[in-house]
């Protein structure tokens, strides 16, 4: 049954003074703190119930709590209830049975709470329900350094994870794009979970020669992605690329020099061509490389060597350039310039009637070599 207050003291005053108590209770309210939602970095959600319990008698009266005059939640971080000192929000006068939710404000990052809740009946002292911990949420800290190793299609971004946040990390790397504020939508590197602070690298690939990127660190956990400060790099630019194949038309003054431009580059080439020498690994020297001037496509180029020595073995290279003194070259072929046979002719010797000794001397075998040799005569002059 419920009384109303006045009822409640009356009864309670006749009971104390008047008449001696007759029975004892336990427990007039069940109050129980409920799990915490909502945590972030700043705030979180208290949520506690309200309910009835025994009956409280004095003497020959016996009635049951059924509203409060205040409820609320208390909390702290030493996990020791001091209602004095402690943080509490507060409401008014409520029926029971009671659910409710109170969110907690002004909260630290990465902060450990302990939190009651708690209900004063009318002419009762105040009951308390379980203590429940909960820790708030802290973003993550990550910065970005300056990038490294940056060369036509790949540069190392580097960072340093600060602060592991609250909950645990899941995910780290570097993020990257052409535009400013790049983010984990754009292009990424994963390096997964971390676990300490620490400095981190992270190889980024698939860039465009000679092109601006910007780039930052990134942190993610369950919560949120973080991000750090941001960095520029430029990339290098994209080397030409040339192979060389065997010369042909070998003589023994030239030659054709067989290559092939393979890729332009970025920029493109603004030269390229063959350059030979009698020495190994021939580099360029106008005098004896010949420049195609700037390239339009890549394919297969010929180029005709000429004032070669006779019998004498060269060495050659394509090459292509889109920097100033800067060449790249294909791989080394060699071949061997032509040299005619020598040989001079000696008398005649064993002459008789109707046969006679030619005599000769080879002199020099020349190149390629031999496949026949002898005498030829006539009865004209200068034989063939």
């Amino acid at each position: 049954m419920r009384f109303n207050k006045t009822i409640i003291l009356s009864a309670t005053f006749i009971a104390l003074f008047i008449i001696a108590p007759l029975a004892s209770f336990a427990g007039p309210l069940i109050v129980t703190t409920e799990e915490v939602a909502n945590i972030n970095e700043r705030s979180a959600t208290a949520n506690g119930r309200i309910v009835t319990g025994d009956e409280i008698c004095y003497a020959y009266f016996c009635w049951e709590i059924q509203e409060v005059d205040e409820y609320g939640i208390y909390w702290n971080t030493t996990g020791v209830r001091n209602p004095a000192t402690d943080k509490r929000s507060t409401r008014g006068d409520a029926d029971l049975p009671l659910e409710f939710s109170i969110e907690m404000k002004d909260l630290q990052p990465g902060t450990t709470y302990y939190a009651w809740a708690y209900a004063d009946p009318p002419y009762y002292g105040p009951v308390y329900g379980q203590r429940i911990s909960f820790t708030t949420l802290q973003r993550p800290e990550v910065s970005t350094q300056p990038v490294t190793d940056i060369g036509s299609t790949t540069a190392t971004g580097n960072g340093t994870v600060s602060v592991l946040g609250i909950p645990a990390l899941i995910q780290h790397g570097v993020c990257w794009d052409t535009r400013r504020n790049p983010t984990i939508d754009d292009e990424k590197t994963e390096e997964g979970a971390v676990d300490t602070v620490s400095e981190f690298t992270s190889r980024m690939t698939g860039l465009k020669p000679d092109t601006k990127y910007y780039v930052r660190a990134y942190a993610t956990n369950l919560v949120t992605t973080v991000y750090g400060n941001q960095k520029e790099f430029r990339t290098q630019p994209g080397e030409p690329i040339v192979s060389t194949q065997d010369a042909t038309a070998i003589t023994t003054e030239s030659a054709t020099a067989n290559a092939t431009l393979v890729d332009l580059g970025n920029p493109t080439a603004m030269h390229y061509g063959v350059c030979w020498s009698t020495s190994s690994e021939p580099i360029y020297n106008p005098e004896t490389c010949i420049d195609q001037g700037e390239a339009k496509e890549a394919g297969p180029y010929l180029i005709e060597i000429m004032g070669l020595e006779p019998g004498t073995l060269y060495y050659v290279r394509a090459f292509a350039s889109n920097e100033t003194d800067v060449y790249h070259y294909g791989d080394e072929v060699s071949f061997v310039t032509l040299s005619l046979p020598v040989v001079s002719t000696q008398n005649v010797s064993n002459i008789s009637t109707n046969e006679a000794t030619g005599n000769g001397t080879l002199v020099e075998l020349g190149i390629p070599g031999l496949t026949a040799y002898g005498i030829c005569w006539n009865i004209e002059g200068s034989p063939i």
